[in-house]
């Protein structure tokens, strides 16, 4: 009966909070949210918000990626909550429902994870759940399941605030709505409050009292002071404002939170709203009327939240976009500035100021993608890097889900997170996997599993290798394995495995395997077998290891030892051999023999009574190698070290030894034998410095040094011989003949021939002969082999030593430059004969051109002289024109004359000083410079070795600009300077003319440019190319630094001693 009435209490609330609208879109909005808050939170692609309502019908909402049948899922979703108060999670969801009540079990979903949390409302009625769906398993860490109950706890609470906005009045004249009107303000916690501002009468009614936890008793004069007393300190200005506002009749109405406290001493969230209600006769406010609501469990619960979405460090916000094009944000929840370093201000604002800091590898494909979601309404998921203000590179995953508006705009409720730290998890992991399957690599070790329920394998790459085997789709299988075994090894293979079956235990064998190919390899496996509950094994992993080259060592160890056994009496080193497992320690006869000691009876004696004998500056390295050999799993050990005997004198032995290990890798004993080799070492050593000399030199130099035994024919050659031809070296078993072969044909009569020859005479020692010698790429290298005969006492030849050296590139570079000095000179005499013939055309057209010129001009001159009454102004100012236009043509021809002569002159190299060069240049504009006033500052200049004639064209042509291009008003001041850079001469000739544009820094130097008409400044053009041209021919550069209106520097260096 309880249950039935709560339930029909249920019914009739959710009914009301329809028929009033109150789940209307804003609440839609937040639910909308909190579902993709939860899919976030939970990883998973789908979540649902599902109410009971009638039967199992919901008001439900969702998020999904991709396809989805949501209404389907909201049904079973309802059915599965109905018996639960606690969270709920299903990893096999399907053979979940198959074994529940008939209702559901026929249900087919692609989901197999599920996690359904109750929506408990305050009268303890389920009137809903909040689920998550995902095709794959989860495990729920506890923080994320207590999330899930704070998100639940979020819903019931925008549903309980939201029914609060139905007013009082609208249940008037309905008692049953009224009595539920009541029951919603107890159910909710609100009350109502008066105030008069005349007085300042402050009253709470019973529910307001409860509210901040007195009794309806407890307070009977509550005055407004008091009342601010128990306003937290931060709210109490914002409450007088309000009142103030009031008072000056700016407001009415008004609605704020502020925190109140409580009687048990803790802060009260709550909701104040007021109206003025009475105003006096002269119509200022005087009775303020309004309720008091406790929101505390709802602002918490948000707290909460906002704490969760802050230690997921993610943010969730609605983005709109306008078919204006214009965008906004609302609703965004904190964790701006740890995700962005923005504020929420900066997101309200301009949406842009996240733009900017995404990574412009991303930024594309990001916009793609917004797009793509707008225009399809598609949910859109994405990963990009944005440049976090702190200076970092972050990771950022989203996920946004659109709605089509009334308006035709588009809201996306967006989430993004912070997946920094998984990526570079991720990318930490991938370095390890890397460093991990190099270390397999080097270590020839590969990992195995196999599941013996299917009786299908896994490998990694290095087990495909040790096998020989293709890595295809085929799954491997044991069978393939075994084949693989040698026969006389399975018996042995199969014993191990039993017991390791039997007692739980590793399996480690070293057994031969033959591949496809034939080819024979060891290898040690180490396995261990994984059991069910019942002890049936159900699965085997572990590393096999190729260890073909160490084994092999092993056995030549084993056989070598039983060959020193037979060996041991009649050689006359001092054979010993230590025994790890009896700690002993077995000397030889012939230790007694060469060094007097006798053999003690434990092998501690021994080893003590040995150490003390080693010479002590060898002492500690011998013991330290000793030890080394032994710890580290080395299988060979060797030293030399002086050892006395008992005769106290030192002599020079070398110790050798081999370990024997067990499985584990463990010494159980080493045999060795010292030898007495102080008269060898001597003989030795003079050999080997005698080599050492030898293979430095044969190493060191390019050459492919020799050594020819002519009495046994055998053919010595150093590194250099592969190095040049790359045929490989046959040591100690080259001859004559394999040498001789590699001759080209052609010159092999004429080799033979010189070297039969110096073997013949006996007072010839030195030789050198050229020839071609065939490489092993199949092309023949020009080589020079010199080298000495060297003669016994009776001058016969016994031995021929040399060096070929590879001439090749020599003999190419040889043949180059002849064809090319061949071809410089051929050009040279055609370029001699051009320039006679061009300065041959220049004269002629200039001596042409001028002549007419001449002409002109005089027959201009004589018609003005003669009718000179005749002519008007008009006239008379054409003929100047005229002889004006033609002065200038021969200055043009002159000036191309002397640029076309730049570069061909038959003057020769002389001394010049410059300071006077520059002073007769000065005296060809002494008429300018005196009518200007002006001054020319010559700072000392350099003689030099060069050519006159171009250095006074020089000189003439950037003073004479100088002179030429200044300001009206302006006296000329021009200064020239010289700085010795070493390889050249540098020149500075600098003014305080018009300047010049940057622009046209370049442009000056070509011939014909000019930058003013001639009615400004007279002139060719071809002046500064001129000037380019001669310095570009004495080896220099030439440029300028200007500024309008203050002046120019012509900066040019000449190379010292230059001669073109």
């Amino acid at each position: 009966m309880i249950q039935f009435l709560k339930r029909y209490e249920f019914k009739n609330k959710l009914s009301l909070l329809n028929s009033r609208k109150i789940l209307k879109k804003p609440i839609e909005e937040d639910l909308d949210n909190l579902v993709l808050v939860a899919a976030t939170l939970c990883n998973c692609p789908v979540s649902l918000i599902t109410f009971l309502h009638e039967e199992n019908q919901g008001l439900n909402s969702n998020y999904e990626l991709g396809h989805f049948d949501a209404s389907s899922h909201h049904g079973i979703a309802a059915q599965l909550i109905k018996n639960t108060d606690s969270i709920t999670v299903i990893n096999e969801f399907q053979k979940y429902i198959l074994s529940s009540d008939s209702s559901i079990n026929s249900f087919q979903s692609p989901y197999v994870f599920y996690v359904g949390c109750p929506l408990i409302a305050r009268n303890g009625v389920c009137i809903g759940s909040l689920s998550i769906w995902d095709t794959k398993p989860h495990q729920l860490t506890r923080s994320q399941e207590k999330s899930l109950e704070i998100l639940s706890s979020q819903i019931i609470k925008l549903l309980e605030f939201q029914s609060n906005v139905t007013s009082k009045e609208e249940l008037v004249g309905n008692s049953k709505a009224i009595e539920f009107y009541e029951n919603i303000l107890e159910t909710n916690n609100i009350g109502a409050w008066q105030f008069n501002l005349l007085n300042e009468q402050f009253k709470l009614d019973a529910r307001s009292k409860k509210v901040l936890g007195f009794s309806e008793d407890y307070i009977k004069d509550f005055s407004f002071d008091s009342f601010l007393d128990i306003i937290y300190e931060d709210d109490v200005a914002g409450v007088i404002e309000i009142l103030n506002k009031i008072k000056n009749k700016g407001i009415t109405h008004y609605e704020h939170e502020i925190r109140i406290q409580h009687k048990k001493g803790y802060w009260l969230w709550t909701i104040i709203k007021g109206d003025v209600v009475k105003w006096n006769d002269f119509g200022d406010p005087s009775i303020l009327s309004g309720s008091l609501q406790d929101i505390h469990d709802f602002r918490t619960t948000e707290l909460q939240l906002n704490s969760i979405i802050e230690n997921l460090n993610c943010i969730a916000f609605r983005h709109i976009f306008f078919k204006d094009g214009t965008q906004e944000i609302v609703h965004i929840t904190e964790g701006a500035t740890n995700l962005f370093g923005l504020t929420a201000k900066d997101f309200y604002d301009d949406f842009e100021n996240v733009r900017k800091l995404v990574h412009n590898e991303d930024k594309l494909g990001l916009s793609q993608i917004l797009e793509k979601s707008i225009s399809s309404l598609e949910e859109w998921k994405h990963e990009w890097r944005i440049h976090h203000p702190d200076g970092s590179i972050r990771w950022h995953k989203g996920v946004g889900r659109p709605v089509q508006n009334k308006n035709g705009s588009v809201s996306i409720d967006t989430v993004i997170v912070d997946i920094s730290e998984d990526r570079n998890k991720e990318e930490n992991l991938k370095e390890i996997n890397k460093k991990l399957n190099q270390a397999q690599k080097i270590a020839k070790l590969g990992y195995w599993q196999w599941d013996l329920t299917t009786r299908t394998g896994l490998w990694t790459d290095q087990v495909y290798k040790i096998y020989g085997i293709e890595k295809t789709d085929v799954q491997p299988k044991a069978e393939d394995v075994l084949d693989t075994v040698f026969p006389e090894d399975l018996d042995i293979i199969n014993e191990k495995r039993k017991n390791a079956l039997e007692f739980d235990q590793e399996l480690i064998t070293e057994n031969r395997i033959q591949l496809r190919d034939g080819t024979i390899k060891w290898v040690r496996q180490i396995g261990h077998y994984t059991k069910d509950s019942t002890g049936v094994p159900i699965s085997y992993e572990g590393t096999i290891q190729d260890i073909t080259e160490s084994k092999l060592v092993s056995l030549a160890l084993e056989e070598s030892i039983q060959r020193y056994t037979y060996v041991t009496k009649a050689t006359s080193d001092a054979i010993w051999d230590l025994d790890f497992l009896k700690g002993k320690l077995y000397w030889g006869e012939n230790y007694k023999k060469l060094f007097g000691h006798p053999s003690l009876d434990s092998v501690e004696d021994d080893l003590a009574y040995w150490e003390s004998k080693i010479h002590p500056d060898d002492r500690e390295r011998i013991i330290e190698s000793f030890n080394a050999c032994i710890k580290n799993g080395v299988v060979k050990w060797e030293e030399e070290y002086r050892f006395i005997n008992v005769n106290n004198e030192y002599a020079n032995v070398v110790d050798r030894a081999f370990v024997i290990r067990n499985d584990n890798g463990e010494a159980i004993r080493m045999v060795g034998a010292i030898q007495d080799v102080t008269e060898k070492l001597q003989a030795f050593e003079e050999i080997k410095r005698s080599n050492e000399r030898f293979e430095k030199v044969a190493d060191a130099t390019h050459d492919a040094i020799w050594d020819w035994d002519l009495v046994n024919d055998i053919l010595y050659q150093g590194p250099g011989y592969f190095k040049l031809f790359g045929h490989k070296i046959l040591k100690n078993k080259g001859n004559l003949s394999s040498w001789k072969k590699f001759v080209h044909p052609e010159d092999l009569p004429l080799v033979m021939g010189n070297t039969e020859r110096m073997m013949e005479s006996q007072t010839e020692e030195y030789f050198s002969t050229d020839y071609r010698y065939l490489k092993s790429d199949g092309t023949y290298a020009n080589v020079i082999d010199r080298g000495r005969v060297i003669r016994n006492k009776d001058g016969e030849a016994i031995r021929m030593v040399g060096a070929m050296q590879d001439v090749t590139e020599s003999k190419m570079y040889e043949e180059s430059l002849r064809l090319l000095n061949h071809d410089l000179e051929k050009q040279a005499r055609e370029l001699y004969h051009y320039n006679e013939e061009l300065e041959q055309f220049a004269y002629v057209v200039s001596h042409d051109l001028q002549e007419p010129l001449r002409m002109i001009s005089s027959f201009l001159m004589l018609l003005e002289k003669k009718y000179n009454d005749v002519l008007d102004d008009e006239g008379k100012k054409y003929i100047h024109f005229a002889v004006d236009g033609a002065k200038r043509m021969r200055q043009i021809i002159l000036d191309l004359l002397d640029f076309s002569r730049v570069g061909r002159t038959d003057e020769e190299l002389e001394t010049i000083d410059l300071n006077e060069l520059v002073a007769d240049v000065q005296l060809i504009f002494r008429q300018e410079i005196e009518n200007k006033n002006a001054k020319i500052q010559i700072n000392p200049l350099p003689v030099i070795q060069n050519y006159k004639i171009l250095l006074d064209q020089l000189f003439q042509n950037l003073i004479g600009n100088a002179l030429k291009y200044q300001r009206e008003g302006e006296i000329p001041i021009i200064d020239i300077s010289h700085e010795d850079l070493g390889t050249h001469h540098q020149f500075i000739v600098s003014d305080n003319g018009i300047g010049i544009d940057s622009e046209y820094f370049d442009k000056i130097f070509v011939i014909f440019q000019r930058l003013h008409g001639r009615n400004q400044y007279n002139g060719t053009g071809i002046g500064l190319a001129l000037v380019k041209k001669i310095v570009d021919n004495l080896q220099g550069e030439i440029w300028v630094e200007s500024d309008l209106n203050v002046g120019s520097k012509f900066i040019f260096t000449i190379k010292k001693n230059s001669n073109y």
